[in-house]
């Protein structure tokens, strides 16, 4: 009886534990992931063209990127990759993505090639300041 008692606790505790392991991961993961995000000075949109094969087997597609600036001149923007898709699923396995994000991560690209999400929050803040005179 106490050896099914001791069993049944032990199996109860088990689950818990692994439950509370596997939040607390997860929130780690989310508190990075947003920690990650407040590092750019602003996040854009960009889409380079690409073609794989060989002569006249040569394939085109398009990836879309989502981008942190990391850095800026009066030019251009030194980015890291977020997000990445590609326009043919072919090219959107993790192997090709990272070869790709790898061409392009920490380099600079002309800033007026991406698009600039829009922020309404920043935009809002800077014409409350703009209009406080700071």
């Amino acid at each position: 009886m106490y050896f099914i008692l001791g069993m049944l606790i032990g199996f109860i505790l088990g689950i818990l534990g692994t439950l509370l392991v596997t939040i607390s991961k997860e929130k780690d993961k989310v508190a990075k992931e947003e920690e990650k995000k407040s590092v750019y000075i602003r996040r854009g949109i960009w889409t380079n063209e690409y073609s794989s094969g060989i002569g006249t087997e040569r394939k085109k597609f398009e990836v879309q990127y989502e981008l942190g600036e990391l850095e800026a001149t009066a030019t251009k923007s030194k980015v890291e990759i977020i997000s990445s898709a590609a326009s043919k699923s072919a090219f959107n396995d993790d192997s090709t993505k990272n070869t790709l994000s790898k061409m392009v991560n920490h380099t600079w690209i002309l800033s007026s090639e991406i698009e600039w999400i829009e922020d309404t929050a920043r935009v809002r803040n800077d014409k409350i300041d703009q209009l406080l005179g700071k």
